[in-house]
């Protein structure tokens, strides 16, 4: 499969995927009523997990970056 039928595969499954997750926060925030500091600590915890994430996945790219640049100058 070409990069670009991954690619534009990867972005409809993920807009799909926001769609239906902002769907059931908006029916969970109905039915549960929270207050506003119940809602920002979910945020806040929501934005930790995300920037742990995004740390993870910029360290592991360098790291095989690395491992494929030893790759190519030791051929």
């Amino acid at each position: 499969m070409s990069n670009k039928i991954k690619a534009a595969l990867f972005v409809a499954l993920y807009t799909v995927g926001l769609v239906l997750g902002i769907g059931l926060i908006q029916i969970m925030l109905n039915y549960l009523q929270p207050t506003l500091a119940e809602v920002g600590a979910t945020f806040a915890v929501l934005l930790f997990a995300y920037a742990v994430k995004m740390m993870y996945d910029l360290r592991l790219s360098q790291l095989e970056s690395r491992d494929r640049l030893r790759e190519i100058a030791n051929k």
